[in-house]
């Protein structure tokens, strides 16, 4: 049984297998492509997979999106018995290095693995840290940041990691100030390259969240609650270096309804300066990815009027949203 399958820099708790047979889900393997991002698939007992012309080295080592019926994916290394990998991310300094996080439940540990050769081979990096993480992404510079929780109960408490020598060595992030209410988990991450990092997620209030580091990843603001009237989950991010960012997730009451908030001009830090986005229905947004452009594309779940998965594009996010075929 499948248990996760997870953008790049973007998590999922998707509990079942993908259908591949309706439109949803082809619009979502083609905002993969589209974003040329790779991805990793943890199984029950989890493993990090590879394209067979990646693990031989005739593709060169750029990102890349490739599932052509699943036939084309092969063990790529490590595993992880009875284990859980969320999230994977690529980063294409030097030889090119591959991050993979999650959770070892067994131990009750926070799992990161590393790859220089295309997924063939992995290394793992102790964190020292108990729980999971659900999300890592990078600057493409040699800073890696990856978030998730210390403690997987209600309530709960953030867990962030971070890497100056492009993964080789990780050490816990912290928030300047102890938040109040507490973070319960952070879902998603993400960076617009030019020093602003984005982390989003729950605090104990039932809140969504968002958190703001400027040093790649050491410190971090006061948690922002975009919507105080509501119980929400965020779980989405991505930002580009327009200044444009855009995140996800759901409305956590009585109609669990999906939602989006954008943000432009690098403009962050206050609650006036997001704008949400409406009228997608009843469900959650997951995952969010940009083409560096301006155009951004979500997919997630919606649970009316037919169910089943979905996926949006944002042309300009302050016009409207268009469902993609």
């Amino acid at each position: 049984m499948c248990t996760d399958m997870d953008s790049v820099g973007q998590t999922t708790d998707a509990a079942a297998p993908a259908d591949t047979s309706d439109a949803a889900s082809n619009g979502r393997r083609a905002f993969l492509q589209k974003a040329g991002l790779g991805v990793a698939v943890a199984w029950a007992a989890p493993v990090i997979v590879s394209t067979p012309a990646m693990a031989a080295g005739s593709v060169p080592p750029v990102p890349r999106f490739l599932a052509v019926g699943g036939a084309t994916w092969i063990p790529g290394g490590s595993s992880v018995a009875d284990g859980h990998l969320h999230a994977v991310a690529y980063s294409p300094l030097g030889v090119g290095t591959w991050v993979a996080v999650g959770q070892d439940p067994i131990a009750d540990s926070a799992l990161i693995f590393t790859s220089a050769d295309d997924g063939t081979t992995w290394t793992p990096n102790p964190t020292g840290q108990t729980g999971r993480l659900l999300g890592v992404t990078n600057d493409g510079a040699g800073n890696w940041v990856c978030v998730g929780q210390t403690i997987t109960t209600f309530p709960g408490a953030p867990l962030i990691m971070y890497s100056s020598d492009d993964g080789v060595t990780w050490q816990p992030g912290a928030f300047a100030v102890p938040p109040s209410p507490a973070v319960n988990q952070l879902h998603g991450i993400a960076t617009d390259g030019l020093g602003t990092w984005i982390a989003v997620g729950q605090d104990n209030s039932v809140q969504g969240i968002l958190t703001i580091s400027t040093d790649n990843g050491a410190t971090w603001s006061e948690p922002l609650v975009l919507d105080p009237s509501n119980d929400a989950q965020i779980i989405g991010v991505s930002g580009d270096s327009l200044g444009n960012w855009i995140i996800g997730g759901s409305l956590t009451g009585p109609s669990n309804t999906a939602v989006m908030w954008y943000a432009t001009g690098g403009n962050v830090t206050l609650v006036a300066d997001w704008t949400i986005v409406s009228g997608i229905g009843s469900g959650f947004v997951y995952g969010i990815a940009n083409d560096g452009a301006g155009t951004f594309v979500a997919v997630g779940q919606r649970d009316d009027p037919t169910g089943g998965g979905f996926s949006y594009t944002l042309d300009d996010p302050m016009i409207h949203l268009r469902v993609a075929q």
